[in-house]
């Protein structure tokens, strides 16, 4: 009885006409409903996570005072020759401000000229910023920066405008020509790989059109849902970079066996054989990156979830663009491919090197898998020494206009300054001007300014310079509003026109707000914000901001990770233990892809931390790693590790099915699948490392350590210690108990 992949086949063969004709008309309405709409339904940030006191202090802040880290611009006006307090720079600072104030997605403007506030100005009086609160959804706010930036500009002063929505409006046009860049670059590079492999345009060509149609398909079905729910911008990227080089990787594979077949029987049968040999591998293949990834899809975070849901939808797309559309295109120019190898057929064994190549790893495999090793655990030794951290405006290009006004603002007033750490204290209505409340509040702000990791602190005492315990407590709602100097500065720092319960203390640490100094400050408030203020046991005291933003993400990625961690190697272990019946390669695969994943990483730590190679990437150094690029990279690579250990060990098990021995078998499949595997390796290399050479941090450090990783899996582990392994193994490579063997399916390959 004909398997559903012959019968898939021979299906679209038989019905090409029809089925090329629902296939173009499914793309074009994709594309034209969805696709090209993604830019503009996505989302840049998705850091914040419920539960955490971060939101709780950010759900406060805004709701009684309009404070929102997410809905905040800082506008920054420099000048090299005017200073603050001359009447031009003052002039076109308001006009500026009141241009600004016209836009109705403008709640309020805090400057130095309404408040009086001098933290506003820098030391040298040559720049002063403003804290404009924004109304309105994200997406509008982002959407209106160009209109921010345009009523803002100034002939007389040099005018920046950043904060998180800006700073989000910047990394949506990096990243669209960063997306750009890398088409430009790497296409060309593939066709060239995929020209020489198949000595032939035809073929070479074909990848590259499914891989687009692939594509086209993923971020339409990203853009249906981002209709529904938060995605992250970084899916575009994501799903640009995996779809791309997972269906290059699987055209290449069944391309590879279809033009063996075709060499040796009719089209229609070579196309249901690879299909039915090939297509088994990308089936299992795709489905082990889709389930390992969908695991991921439920992580806590937006932006993990969504780059993790991004991968799941690319490799099922993979899969069926490899299954039904890749057999449909042979259907129309297979017969001409078949007189090509018909009459000049592929002579596989004629090239002894790989074959001969693995005889002599397996030689010695002791020595071989020692060096293989080796090799592995020096690669993987920096990351004993990895640092994690959030992204800050660090991460975004440095022309870019929001990482330009954070470099002054971190120069004039402090690294700080554009994240501070914002503490909430909130009472019953009418309690903030209790005097225990008042006195909390001064003793609060006294002890934090001594922290010599603080810049600056700026709450209700700000008032005046000179403030004292005795004054604290005699502040009140009837002296505060009666005195037009005090109520100028204490509308930004209590809800004095509204509930009268809740005060927000600005603390400016000296360092941004990733920065270990910071995060020791930050845990240091947190954990003794009572006991230094004891007034304020009766008031609800929540310590956010910034920094507290990136701890709480930092925190519940380090408590939730370790879970998905397991089930990603379970889903792994289970996939192999299916496809090659035996419990003894994968389990070696789950330790071998560990190796291999963690010697990346090594290599992501020298690079992006050590600085190695970092003027040819045109990297920084943040002697630091983003907080999810482990967590994501562990995830893809773990499940495009199992593509390649599929592809190769069906081979093996082919040859061992069929009365071939042990070593015998590795030999032969290697020989089978090392060119490949090695052609597939070097097109994802290019694809992905084409993404550690654009802008943007996140995809700069996922695109590297995706391609350090296919270069050690494709060379080290995949022709080095597998073998080796293999062979130190013997026949017990293929254990697996009878009872267990009866309750997996059988799915190998014919």
């Amino acid at each position: 009885m004909d398997s559903i992949f012959h019968r898939i086949a021979t299906m679209l063969y038989e019905n090409k006409t029809r089925a090329a004709l629902i296939w173009l008309g499914g793309v074009v309405l994709i594309i034209g409903l969805f696709t090209v709409h993604i830019q503009d339904l996505v989302k840049v940030g998705g850091y914040s996570l419920p539960g955490t006191e971060f939101n709780a202090s950010s759900k406060i802040l805004y709701e009684r005072l309009g404070i929102s880290s997410d809905k905040t611009a800082l506008v920054i006006f420099n000048s090299d020759r005017l200073k603050v307090y001359d009447e031009v720079y003052h002039d076109a600072v308001t006009a500026s401000l009141e241009r600004l104030q016209n836009n109705a997605l403008v709640d309020n403007i805090e400057t130095f000229y309404e408040t009086g506030i001098p933290d506003f100005v820098s030391k040298d009086n040559h720049t002063l910023y403003a804290i404009m609160h924004l109304k309105g959804s994200e997406e509008a706010i982002e959407k209106a920066t160009p209109a921010f930036r345009e009523a803002a500009r100034s002939k007389e002063l040099e005018v920046s405008i950043t904060g998180v929505l800006a700073a989000n409006y910047d990394i949506e046009q990096a990243t669209a020509q960063d997306l750009a860049a890398v088409e430009v670059y790497s296409i060309p590079l593939v066709l060239l790989i995929l020209f020489l492999f198949f000595r032939g345009v035809v073929l070479g060509l074909l990848p590259i059109v499914i891989g687009a149609v692939s594509i086209a398909i993923t971020l339409g079905i990203v853009a249906a849902i981002a209709f529904t729910s938060d995605v992250s911008i970084f899916a575009i990227n994501i799903s640009t970079m995996i779809g791309l080089g997972l269906t290059i990787d699987f055209s290449l594979i069944a391309l590879d066996r279809f033009r063996t077949e075709v060499a040796v029987m009719p089209c229609k049968e070579a196309i249901a054989k690879t299909l039915d040999t090939a297509g088994r591998s990308i089936l299992l293949s795709g489905l082990t990156l889709f389930f390992t990834m969908i695991v991921w899809s439920l992580f806590p975070v937006m932006i993990i979830r969504s780059i993790a849901m991004a991968i799941s939808l690319s490799a099922l797309v993979a899969v069926f663009t490899a299954l039904m559309l890749m057999p449909l295109i042979l259907s129309f120019i297979g017969p001409s491919i078949a007189l090509k190898y018909q009459a000049n057929p592929l002579r596989p064994n004629l090239n002894q090197f790989w074959k001969n190549f693995t005889y002599k790893i397996m030689a010695d495999p002791w020595q071989s898998l020692l060096i293989g090793l080796a090799v592995l655990f020096i690669l993987a030794y920096p990351i004993t020494d990895m640092n994690r951290r959030g992204v800050t405006l660090e991460a975004i290009p440095a022309s870019v206009e929001s990482r330009h006004g954070g470099d002054i603002l971190a120069e004039k007033y402090g690294k700080g300054t554009i994240g501070p750490i914002m503490i909430a204290i909130t009472t019953h209505d009418n309690e903030i001007w209790d005097k225990n409340v008042m006195g909390g509040l001064y003793e609060l702000h006294q002890k934090i300014a001594q922290d010599p990791r603080v810049e600056g602190v700026r709450s209700l005492m700000s008032i005046i310079p000179n403030f004292s315990l005795k004054w604290a407590q005699s502040l009140s709602h009837a002296s505060v509003a009666a005195n037009p100097d005090y109520y100028r500065v204490a509308k930004h720092m209590v809800d004095i026109d509204a509930k009268n319960s809740t005060t927000v203390i600005y603390v400016f640490s000296k360092e941004n707000e990733v920065n270990p100094d910071t995060v020791a400050l930050l845990e240091t408030i947190r954990a003794n914000v009572k006991q230094w203020a004891p007034t304020l046991s009766d008031a609800q005291v929540y310590v956010g901001g910034a920094p507290a933003m990136h701890y709480d993400f930092g925190t519940v990625v380090d408590d939730q990770a370790p879970m998905y961690f397991v089930i990603t190697l379970l889903v792994n272990f289970l996939t192999l233990l299916i496809l090659l019946k035996t419990i003894i390669i994968p389990l070696k695969a789950v330790i071998t892809n560990l190796l291999s994943l963690f010697a990346s990483f090594g290599v992501l730590v020298m690079v992006f931390q050590y600085g190695f190679a970092s003027s040819v990437l045109g990297t920084e150094i943040f002697n630091s790693i983003t907080f999810y690029t482990p967590i994501i990279g562990f995830a893809i690579l773990y499940g495009l590790s199992t593509d390649y250990e599929v592809f190769l060990m069906s081979r093996i098990r082919e040859y061992f099915s069929h009365g071939a021995n042990n070593e015998e078998s590795v030999a032969l499949g290697v020989q089978d699948s090392a060119k490949v595997i090695t052609t597939a390796g070097l097109i994802m290399i290019v694809v992905f490392g084409s993404f550690a050479f654009t802008k943007v941090l996140v995809t700069k450090e996922l695109g590297l350590v995706l391609a350090a990783a296919i270069l050690i899996d494709m060379t080290i582990v995949r022709l080095v210690v597998v073998p080796a392994s293999m062979k130190l193994m013997g026949d017990k490579n293929w254990w697996l108990p009878k009872s267990l063997d009866k309750l997996l399916p059988d799915i190998r390959e014919s």
